[in-house]
């Protein structure tokens, strides 16, 4: 079956980013509450509030983000019959992290609404609710930085991880085809794109929650009131949750895409 069917593609990518989610969804928690200065509890039904938008979060955008960069990627192949230079790697994150940031954006502003809320909704009625007392725009409050974030962040992420690979693949023909591969590359590419792409996912969760300032005012508001500490506010449970997440989709989403296409997925 070819990897090239957008059907095959698009399941597996759900799948292996749901798996990843289950895991990791209590680490989303932690980092959201700290960006936005929500308290946190240390208990299972706190740690997993909102965990089935965030499983929704995957399908509107981690999964158009890994379909859109793999189809750009073994598009270029099959036209080129070649490995695309970085540059074009770099690009197609950009592309994929861009439009994904706008896909994804309702469901990360329903999942901030959920942990303010102190009462579990469901994302029909989270949903109704915002509607009825904001208007169908408020999903679209921090889109820009959502894209902008989200487009910073996998075109390092996406690019490094597919360049590492044939790198690693090339030097240490033995670890072709292994969870270790995958893993190493894997690892310094996510933990590279969350440390600078960490100050524009602040900006977006608080435009996210307030949708009546600009980019601009929430920035210099950031600055004034907490310094530049503030921009890095939830880095470590942010680290805590992209980097196995990352891992986890990525290990996940070869592994299945190997054994239902016979191919790499990326």
């Amino acid at each position: 079956m070819s990897s090239d069917n957008i059907y095959i593609k698009f399941g597996c990518s759900m799948f292996a980013s749901m798996f990843a989610t289950s895991i990791v969804h209590p680490f989303d928690v932690m980092k959201v509450s700290k960006q936005l200065n929500y308290q946190v509890h240390y208990t299972i039904p706190h740690l997993y509030k909102g965990y089935l938008i965030g499983l929704f979060r995957q399908t509107t955008y981690s999964t158009p983000n890994m379909v859109i960069y793999s189809s750009l990627l073994n598009h270029y192949k099959k036209t080129h019959e070649s490995e695309p230079e970085y540059k074009y790697k770099f690009l197609f994150g950009a592309i994929s992290g861009g439009i994904s940031g706008i896909t994804g954006n309702p469901s990360e502003v329903l999942f901030v609404k959920t942990l303010r809320n102190k009462t579990n909704q469901n994302i029909l009625s989270s949903s109704k609710e915002i509607i009825q007392q904001y208007g169908y725009g408020h999903f679209l409050n921090g889109y820009k930085a959502a894209m902008m974030r989200s487009a910073v962040y996998n075109s390092m992420r996406l690019s490094l991880y597919s360049e590492s690979k044939n790198y690693v693949q090339y030097h240490f023909p033995q670890l072709v085809g292994t969870s270790s591969l995958h893993f190493l590359s894997g690892s310094f590419s996510t933990i590279l794109a969350i440390i600078i792409s960490n100050p524009i996912d602040v900006i977006k969760a608080r435009l996210q929650k307030d949708g009546t300032v600009g980019a601009k005012q929430m920035i210099k508001h950031t600055f004034q009131h907490e310094g530049i500490h503030g921009f890095y506010k939830g880095l470590i449970p942010s680290i805590f949750k992209s980097f196995p997440h990352s891992i986890i989709s990525f290990m996940v989403l070869e592994k299945i895409t190997k054994i239902i296409t016979g191919k790499e997925a990326l």
